[in-house]
């Protein structure tokens, strides 16, 4: 194993996704077998892996002022104004609620999936736990990696423009800022995505939301494609609250009110567009608008 830990990214991946993936495996194998204890102990075993990856990698590397920095960063919001932290729990439950509302003038809501404390509820709570491998381990270590590839490119190709030119100090350095202040959404997109196609096996689990939906209802895409433009979202704010894990967690926690009610199509289409919208109007604002100035992270 590589002694940086700034380079263990890799690591992470292929530690998570192989903890997970042969472990819903062997679950759904156990399902099928009508070995319900051990399908049970192996989902939720999966469902953690994401959390095992960095406490290995921790526990590996050594690093205690990397260690500290980790815990520190999921029970404090350590920088951003307050209305900043309280709009990751706001705005999941506002445009959920909306919509079971809006429902109402249609079939209505449906119940579907249980509460918090059944087997599915169980289940998504420790998925939940995943974040802290995610966004507080994985995230960090990829967005700096990103910044670090992007000025690199950036640098030698200014480098081959300097030589037709002169004076691009200005331009160069311009150029330089508006990557490094956008390269939260490559690594919220990443990150996403990721997190997107390691759930691909939950979607053979017996009674879990996706599956329980089937593949050819709307709910069961809108599970998956979500996930990325939810976590370029929260990344947004995670950037802006110098890696604050904490608002991840509340973020996401607040977002459960989706996966217990189905609500008709039409509404469905309707949510899943506005959080694009969300998404955009957060790219937009890093780049023209300046709508929602809010230093950045030292």
């Amino acid at each position: 194993m590589v002694n940086d830990q700034g380079s263990s990214f890799k690591w992470f991946l292929l530690i998570t996704f192989s903890i997970s993936w042969i472990s819903f495996g062997t679950g759904i194998l156990f399902g099928y077998l009508d070995q319900n204890t051990g399908r049970d102990v192996f989902y939720l075993i999966g469902a953690i892996g994401p959390s095992i990856a960095p406490l290995s990698l921790m526990f590996t590397y050594q690093n205690k002022e990397y260690n500290k920095n980790f815990w520190i960063r999921i029970y404090y919001p350590r920088k951003g104004p307050m209305w900043l932290v309280l709009s990751t729990v706001f705005l999941p439950i506002i445009m959920n609620m909306l919509f079971i509302f809006l429902s109402l003038i249609d079939s209505g809501p449906t119940f579907t999936f249980g509460n918090f404390m059944s087997k599915n509820g169980i289940f998504l709570i420790f998925s939940l736990i995943g974040i802290l491998g995610w966004f507080g381990y994985a995230f960090p270590l990829f967005h700096k990696n990103i910044e670090e590839l992007q000025k690199l490119k950036l640098l030698r190709f200014l480098h081959v423009v300097k030589k037709l030119k002169n004076k691009m100090e200005a331009l160069e350095r311009k150029i330089l800022e508006n990557f490094k202040k956008l390269s939260w959404i490559y690594t919220g997109l990443a990150i996403g995505g990721l997190w997107s196609i390691w759930n691909i096996p939950i979607a053979f689990i017996l009674g879990s939301y996706p599956q329980s939906l089937g593949v050819s209802n709307f709910g069961f895409w809108e599970f998956f494609l979500l996930i990325p433009i939810q976590c370029l979202i929260i990344s947004w704010v995670y950037v802006k609250t110098d890696n604050s894990t904490f608002v991840v967690l509340i973020f996401f926690l607040a977002d459960i009110t989706r996966l217990f009610f189905t609500i008709p199509l039409i509404f469905q289409i309707i949510r899943f567009i506005l959080w694009i919208l969300v998404a955009a109007f957060l790219i937009l604002n890093e780049l023209v608008l300046h709508l929602i100035p809010i230093p950045e992270s030292k």
